[in-house]
C-alpha cells in the first residue's frame, strides 16, 4: 500500500520578513513551493488591505498575479518585482504577498486545492517614518560596531606579548 499524497507547501522567501515600504517602492519578491510528489505551479499574488480594514485569510478578489513558474518538479521557485506605485496605496495601507502552490495530484478528475502561504505583510509608511527607521537601524549598527571594537581591544590586550610572558 502506497503512502497518501500530501498537500504542497508554499512560502515567501523574499522579503524574508514583514517590513515597512514606501508607496513608490520596487520590491523583489520570491516564492517557493515544495511537494512530496511534484508541483504543477508556484505563483505569487499581491493584494492591498486598506488602512483600518479587518484582516482576512481569504483570497482577495482584487489580487494581482506577480509571477508564475510551471513545471513538474518537487520544488519550484518564482520571482518578480513588485512596483508598489501602481497599486494606489497610501501610508497605513498594507500590501500582502502570498505564494500559491498547486501540486500534480489528479485522481479521476479530483484535485487538491492550491496551498497558500502565510502572507508577507508590507506596511506602507511615509518618508518621515522611513527616515526614523533608517536612523534607528544605523544607530543600532553603530552600537554593535562600538561593542565589537571594545571586545577586540580587550582580546588583543589579553593576548599581547607582555601579558603572554606574565
Amino acid at each position: 500500500e502506497g503512502a497518501a499524497d500530501q498537500l504542497p507547501a508554499a512560502t515567501i522567501t523574499q522579503p524574508a520578513i514583514d517590513e515597512g515600504i514606501l508607496p513608490t517602492a520596487l520590491i523583489p519578491i520570491e516564492g517557493m513551493g515544495t511537494d512530496d510528489v511534484a508541483l504543477e505551479s508556484i505563483s505569487l499574488e499581491a493584494s492591498v488591505v486598506k488602512a483600518g480594514a479587518a484582516p482576512t485569510t481569504r483570497p482577495a478578489a482584487d489580487a494581482r498575479v506577480l509571477g508564475q513558474t510551471t513545471g513538474r518538479n518537487p520544488r519550484l521557485t518564482t520571482a518578480s518585482t513588485l512596483d508598489v506605485s501602481g497599486m494606489t496605496v497610501k501610508p497605513g495601507d498594507e500590501v500582502n504577498i502570498v505564494a500559491i502552490a498547486q501540486d500534480v495530484f489528479d485522481l479521476d478528475g479530483k484535485r487538491h486545492d492550491p496551498t497558500r502561504s502565510q502572507p508577507r505583510r508590507l506596511r506602507v509608511i511615509d518618508q518621515a517614518t522611513m527616515t526614523i527607521q533608517i536612523r534607528n537601524d544605523l544607530e543600532a549598527i553603530r552600537g554593535q560596531a562600538s561593542r565589537l571594537e571594545t571586545q577586540q581591544e580587550h582580546l588583543a590586550s589579553e593576548h599581547s606579548p607582555q601579558n603572554a610572558a606574565a
